[in-house]
């Protein structure tokens, strides 16, 4: 293909992705969740992604996460809603951030911009206030009634003795039941699976890291039979190393996620499609050595 044609494929592409966007609710209080709701026509091969924005400081929204969900698949046409959710810090009539999605073509990738239309946050003040609200003082002790006669003292104990064994019954009764019915099956824990489904649905960026890396250590975790959510990746990749239970392939392949998802997840980088797949990549060598050794 000459490079004229290869111009002329890649801007006839570029015209037919469009998207219309809009931003539920119209109207919210500070701090609850806004969606900036996006729906992207493209031709069946492009798959546009929402990308994680980068807000300045000084915007009074913060950003929360970002999802995809296929609407239609068609011959020519295919439709996708890409969603990014905010919350609103100060009341008013503001615009929430300007997003992008980015797709991947002929010529290389491409992105377009998504601006989204004000909203109306509501402060909890209620209309008039322009301060919080004192604190309630103290109030007063109730009166003391007067003493129960020997009657009315014994009959709550009886009455509560009663409906204990009415409930001693009841749940003899059911367990006697259930015992007789055939235990369901449990579903299998399978990390293979929710790496898989990972990959499918989550959003990328930052939010995609933490997934990744809190899966792999929830799988190394309970294979020891520990609990070290408390630790810090750090911490955890030295743990790692001392155990000498594991395949070196599983220690290297977990530190390698955790080394190369400390940028996107506590630095603020944005990784490249490159090293998101490696990255999934890494993830999935360590599970796959995890389970191999006995």
């Amino acid at each position: 293909m000459s490079a004229l044609a290869a111009l002329l494929l890649a801007a006839a592409q570029a015209s037919s992705v469009s998207h219309a966007a809009r931003v539920e609710p119209a109207a919210a209080a500070v701090g609850e969740p806004i969606e900036v709701v996006c729906d992207v026509e493209h031709p069946p091969a492009v798959r546009p992604r929402a990308l994680e924005p980068e807000l300045d400081p000084s915007a009074p929204f913060v950003f929360l996460d970002a999802r995809r969900e296929p609407l239609s698949a068609g011959a020519d046409k295919s439709a996708t809603r890409l969603v990014w959710r905010f919350a609103g810090l100060e009341p008013g009539s503001a615009a929430p951030p300007a997003v992008e999605y980015a797709w991947r073509e002929a010529g290389g990738e491409r992105r377009a911009s998504v601006s989204a239309p004000a909203v109306e946050l509501k402060g909890v003040l209620a209309e008039g206030e322009d301060a919080p609200r004192p604190l309630l003082s103290f109030r007063a002790p109730p009166e003391e009634a007067p003493a129960p006669s020997l009657l009315s003292a014994l009959l709550p104990p009886l009455a509560g003795g009663a409906a204990a064994l009415a409930l001693l019954a009841a749940a003899f009764l059911v367990r006697r039941a259930r015992l007789r019915r055939r235990a369901p099956a449990l579903v299998p824990y399978d990390p293979a699976a929710r790496l898989a489904e990972l990959r499918a649905v989550a959003a990328g960026g930052r939010a995609r890291h933490y997934e990744l890396t809190r899966l792999v250590r929830e799988a190394f975790d309970r294979r020891a039979g520990l609990d070290l959510r408390g630790l810090t990746d750090e911490e955890w990749a030295g743990a790692l190393a001392r155990r000498g239970d594991l395949a070196p392939e599983a220690r290297d392949a977990a530190a390698g996620l955790l080394a190369g998802a400390r940028g996107p997840k506590y630095a603020g980088e944005r990784p490249t499609e490159y090293r998101e797949r490696e990255a999934f990549e890494r993830a999935l060598a360590a599970l796959r050595a995890l389970e191999a050794r006995p």
